[in-house]
């Protein structure tokens, strides 16, 4: 079979989402070819796609390396590093993304992304935030993000109104709920807390989060085992 042939197999393979399968026929490709240029990326990408980082890693740093005028590849090479905790380096990929094109919305978000997990609430990421969401203002990430970092600077009604334009664009985002239901409490609006509250533990029946904070927005004790669990999960 023609290394051509092969690659197509393994692209096939891919799309059809048999990554174990996609995975094999991709390193028999760069057993043949090592410079081959789209199963390197293709293997680092099914890597990424299976939570396996480390192991995408070295093929989208080679990938990188045959193609650097692919922002592309330097944003999927961010992403990765970035779910190793690699901030430095993923925001020098998200950079370099934004260098040949300043439109690239995952390079914006990956960028804020990192500047939030690492605490740097600067001008530098609001401005990336608002280029990510004036190319694409519908996306419900963005939207959580600007709530989650107002509502840790203590601006919770601002973060309040971003919280509910995430339910806007998705009503089932994760635990928004909850989040909607910690800036009341902190407004000390218990009532339209518990009410957010309630469709939290409604949700997630198991959360002790939500069934935690609901008590005290509807002014109960948390029975000792909730409040032990509570301890338990906040580190205490």
């Amino acid at each position: 079979m023609s290394i051509d042939a092969l690659f197509q197999k393994a692209h096939e393979k891919h799309r059809q989402k048999k990554f174990e399968a996609a995975a094999k026929l991709y390193r028999e490709v760069l057993g043949f070819q090592p410079d081959h240029l789209d199963a390197n990326y293709l293997l680092g990408t099914v890597y990424a796609e299976t939570g396996r980082e480390a192991e995408a890693e070295p093929y989208l740093v080679k990938a990188a390396e045959l193609d650097p005028a692919s922002p592309y590849i330097k944003i999927n090479l961010g992403n990765v590093y970035k779910l190793q905790k690699k901030y430095d380096k993923a925001l020098e990929q998200f950079a370099a993304a934004l260098a040949l094109d300043d439109n690239l919305l995952p390079a914006h978000f990956g960028i804020a992304t990192v500047m939030e997990k690492t605490g740097d609430y600067s001008e530098k990421m609001a401005h990336h935030v608002n280029r990510a969401l004036a190319i694409n203002p519908n996306i419900p990430q963005l939207h959580y993000l600007v709530g989650n970092v107002l509502a840790k600077m203590g601006m919770y009604e601002e973060a309040l109104k971003s919280f509910k334009n995430v339910v806007t664009l998705d009503p089932g985002y994760r635990d928004i709920h909850l989040d909607i239901g910690l800036c009341c409490l902190q407004m000390g609006n218990k009532q339209d807390a518990a009410a957010a509250l309630r469709k939290a533990v409604k949700k997630n029946p198991s959360s002790v989060p939500c069934r935690y904070y609901l008590c005290e927005a509807e002014g109960k004790t948390p029975d000792p085992a909730l409040q032990q669990a509570f301890a338990e999960a906040a580190g205490c």
